[in-house]
């Protein structure tokens, strides 16, 4: 019976370093070692010992065991198969794309197509795309889509559908939701799905579980099909952080103007210290009040961080930093109120959206503090509470959990939390994780 073999990559220096185990069948030589005219027999006999397999090499009838059985091994998938969602989808298009041709007497494809009985006006505008691009390579596809800031994993064909999508509706945005993460689209192209964004702050990944039709996703224009020059790429930043709800988050001329005229010395402990005052002074004295910890202890200790990891910038630009952390207090409102409307679409029953509000900030919190098993737990309840056709309220809340009303993702505990939010106005756990993280 053959085993694993221990297998690795070259090293800068040329070595061989056995860094990985391989099922013998599914190895394959490095295209790299093949260019150098490497066999397979040559490479087992010069990197395969006795150490770096789970059986005995000790006669050659085994290493050519083990040859035969990479060379015949199964060779990489290039495209997902019939059975793939996106390739179907590129079939469908290629054969609507035929019909219309064929009715249209054999025109050039770069020629307007005439109305065809046989294929839908919709169906016509994809048709169309799928021959502007279909025949692009896979690194053409991948610039396309880089250029209009998408998604480049996939195999040729969900990158193929994505360019076409792209080309017909317009780039995909951001997400309603958690307002920070890309979406893309689904492998049968009839979602929109936000994956979620990587936080800087905590230095991690915050995940989101949206999914949208993809009639509702929200969509930039213009589509580029050409590498787009520095103006437009500007307009495409300046869009993107609207849709994102970030419009104005720069620091205002009034605060600009007080923070300039600080008298500014970081270069000591005392100045420092003084300079953190300051700004805590001024990022409070207007109405436009930044989103800064209520206690003023914490907040200048948080300004003071921030100024000790940045004594080479100027008042101004320490104010820009707070901002950018803690935002403006409108700002997180008009975010919160676009979440909340988004939401209250995703609910069956609208009603439920303030439990779904406090589950979903749960499982984000745990998340944010790399609990993975508890965020995914709290993310199922969030889940369950979306497909709740019923109002829950304070009579029918625990039952959510247990007997024959027992709703499919919501155990005890979280029924009991439900029951706890509806009766008291909030979850003991959600304040502890609040008051955590802050």
């Amino acid at each position: 019976m053959i085993g694993k073999l221990r297998i690795g990559q070259h090293s800068d220096g040329g070595d061989f370093k056995i860094t990985r185990w391989f099922h013998v069948g599914c190895f394959s030589l490095p295209r790299k070692l093949k260019k150098d005219g490497v066999t397979v027999e040559s490479f087992l006999e010069d990197h395969i010992d006795d150490e770096s397999t789970d059986l005995e090499l000790s006669d050659q009838t085994k290493l050519s065991e083990i040859a035969s059985r990479i060379k015949s091994g199964p060779k990489k998938k290039i495209d997902g198969g019939a059975g793939d969602p996106s390739t179907a989808l590129i079939a469908t298009l290629k054969r609507n794309a035929i019909a219309i041709v064929e009715e249209d007497d054999g025109q050039p494809h770069n020629k307007k197509f005439k109305a065809s009985s046989t294929v839908s006006q919709t169906d016509q505008v994809y048709a169309s795309a799928y021959l502007k691009y279909a025949t692009l390579k896979t690194d053409e596809l991948k610039d396309i889509l880089r250029w209009n800031n998408q998604y480049l994993s996939g195999n040729k064909s969900s990158l193929l559908y994505r360019v076409i999508d792209g080309n017909v509706n317009g780039r995909l945005g951001f997400c309603r939701l958690c307002m920070k993460g890309r979406l893309q689209l689904s492998d049968d192209g009839s979602k929109a799905i936000c994956r979620g964004y990587f936080d800087e702050g905590m230095a991690g990944r915050v995940t989101c579980y949206n999914t949208i039709e993809v009639a509702n996703a929200p969509r930039l224009k213009p589509w580029f099909s050409s590498e787009p020059s520095e103006t437009e790429l500007e307009e495409m930043k300046s869009e993107a952080e609207k849709l994102k709800g970030e419009e104005g988050n720069s620091v205002p001329t009034l605060l600009a103007a007080k923070a300039e005229h600080l008298d500014w010395n970081v270069s000591n402990p005392k100045g420092m210290k003084k300079a953190a005052k300051d700004i805590l002074e001024v990022c409070s004295s207007t109405s436009h009040l930044i989103d800064l910890p209520e206690v003023e202890s914490k907040a200048r200790i948080e300004i003071g961080k921030i100024i000790l990891q940045n004594t080479d910038k100027s008042a101004v630009d320490i104010v820009q930093l707070v901002i950018d952390k803690f935002d403006f207090k409108q700002t997180k409102i008009a975010a919160a109120k676009v979440k909340s409307e988004a939401r209250s679409s995703m609910c069956a029953n609208s009603a439920n959206v303030s439990i779904l509000d406090v589950f979903m900030e749960l499982s984000e919190l745990y998340f944010k503090e790399k609990n993975t098993n508890a965020g995914v737990s709290y993310k199922k309840v969030s889940e369950a509470i979306k497909g709740i056709d019923f109002k829950i309220n304070k009579d029918n809340a625990k039952g959510l959990g247990k007997g024959k009303t027992k709703v499919p993702g919501i155990g005890k505990a979280s029924a009991d939390k439900i029951y706890e939010f509806l009766t008291t106005g909030t979850i003991q756990k959600l304040e502890e994780k609040r008051a955590a993280a802050a």
